[in-house]
């Protein structure tokens, strides 16, 4: 399992989720999950990406982890709300 250190934002983080339709996951709320108790296992989906699974705010969110050029630093791409 890789190593995961550090976090930084796709420029479009936001963006992404409005395009899908969901409820916005804020840079904010990403943040509280990755400092917070966290899981994050690998994406069967899509090869080289990571899933971290965590609260921010009583909400539970996922948020796509994309591998960077920078070793232990890792991009969240887009997230969503797990709640129904």
């Amino acid at each position: 399992m890789p190593v995961f250190d550090e976090l930084e934002f796709h420029p479009r983080f936001e963006e992404h989720q409005r395009d899908g339709g969901r409820r916005v996951v804020t840079e904010a709320e990403a943040i509280e999950a990755w400092y917070g108790r966290r899981t994050i296992v690998r994406n069967r989906k899509r090869r080289g990406r990571y899933l971290l699974l965590g609260t921010a705010w009583g909400r539970d969110i996922v948020v796509v982890l994309l591998q960077t050029r920078k070793p232990h630093v890792w991009q969240a791409y887009t997230a969503w709300d797990t709640d129904p």
